[in-house]
């Protein structure tokens, strides 16, 4: 009964609407004033359930020993027998829809013995054969296709969605628009392959600095068309590709068309964690691509903190460049982008003797400890 847990399992497409509720498109942020109002709306029906079982399950143990302890023992034992449930649930690559369901299933069951009595017991019960009914008739997948459906639509038409996986990180959806192959998670795209002009111009760029580079590890969300623009260079041997989410090359690359999998003799994608790789032993690389996003959380600060550009310089080869994105501005740089750039060429020459920057919208910063590596800017 006081298994919590499932009702905030049940309460996750409620949370996934919230800026539907408020009115707020995806690209936009979530205003205060607005943000209020919705987290009410979203928080108050697990709220009132979550009272109310707790009242019921004090009234149940009303008359014993440490009742209202008991209660509480019982909800803490219950919420962690229910976050892990759920937890294995999703890292087994259950849906979000399907956990909601067996969750809901398993918090009618858990009221069922405190009902008191069998006719009591009768309405959890039924509820929880429907909800079984319901997974047996395959509700969960249909239920799972119309939220794909919705998410994919924010961003692009929902006739060109084709199909969907997950890994332990992210649930990640695969659609096909104009002849090329779109990968969206999280309410933005993830991938297009294949490389476009802007993957060339990067891969260009590093190899202008190192043009003499054969092994190379592009690592960073978005960066597989980086990873094969450089493979389009004869002179490069080798290709490392070390995503964020360690799982989800391997679920790519086999979704991925024949024509659009990178060369398996020069291409490599090992599906781990990019500090666990760079701390291990094998051969040094000529160049390090370090395609991330602006450090704005500790998650995102991990791959451009001072201890990871330290790992990272002890594994480029002699005279070997590491090059890291930032953002940058054409013709004004506001204050916030200003000291984020100046907080990363702080960190970047802690590390390197000589730091190179190419300015623009998205700017780079070019990182070797021999000056004579960097080509001539003629």
């Amino acid at each position: 009964l006081t298994d919590v847990t499932g009702v905030q399992t049940c309460a996750l497409p409620i949370f996934a609407r919230a800026r539907d509720l408020a009115g707020v498109s995806p690209h936009d942020l979530f205003p205060v004033l607005r943000m209020l109002p919705a987290a009410f709306v979203v928080n108050a029906p697990v709220s009132l359930l979550t009272g109310f079982l707790f009242t019921a399950a004090c009234a149940a143990a009303r008359g014993t020993p440490g009742a209202v302890a008991r209660v509480y023992a019982g909800e803490a034992i219950g919420g962690a027998a229910g976050g892990a449930t759920v937890t294995v649930l999703l890292a087994a690559g259950v849906t979000d829809e399907r956990a909601f369901l067996v969750g809901a299933a398993c918090l009618a069951l858990s009221a069922a013995p405190a009902a008191g009595g069998l006719r009591r017991a009768a309405a959890p019960l039924a509820l929880a054969v429907g909800i079984a009914g319901a997974l047996f008739a395959g509700a969960d997948g249909r239920w799972t296709r119309a939220a794909d459906l919705r998410a994919w639509s924010r961003l692009l038409p929902a006739e060109s969605l084709t199909g969907r996986f997950a890994t332990p990180q992210a649930v990640y959806r695969l659609g096909e628009r104009a002849g090329a192959r779109i990968v969206q998670s999280r309410e933005s795209i993830v991938e297009t392959l294949p490389a476009g002009a802007h993957d060339a111009e990067v891969a260009a760029l590093h190899l202008a600095a190192a043009p003499h580079a054969s092994r190379v590890l592009v690592t960073g969300p978005g960066s597989l068309g980086v990873a094969q623009a450089f493979l389009r260079v004869p002179s490069v041997r080798e290709v490392v590709w070390l995503p964020p989410d360690p799982a989800y090359p391997a679920a790519l690359l086999e979704r991925l068309p024949r024509g659009l999998r990178p060369d398996p003799a020069r291409f490599r994608a090992p599906g781990r964690e990019i500090r666990a790789f760079l701390s291990g032993k094998g051969p040094a690389f000529d160049l390090i691509v370090l395609h991330v996003p602006d450090p704005v959380s500790l998650s995102l600060n991990r791959t451009v903190s001072q201890d990871f550009l330290r790992l990272a310089a002890s594994r480029l080869a002699e005279g070997g460049v590491a090059g890291v994105r930032i953002s940058g501005g054409e013709n004004y740089l506001g204050p916030e982008l200003a000291r984020l750039g100046a907080s990363m060429l702080e960190t970047a020459e802690s590390v390197f003797r000589h730091v190179m920057l190419k300015p623009g919208d998205e700017s780079w910063l070019l990182m070797t400890d021999r000056l004579s590596d960097f080509s001539s800017p003629d």
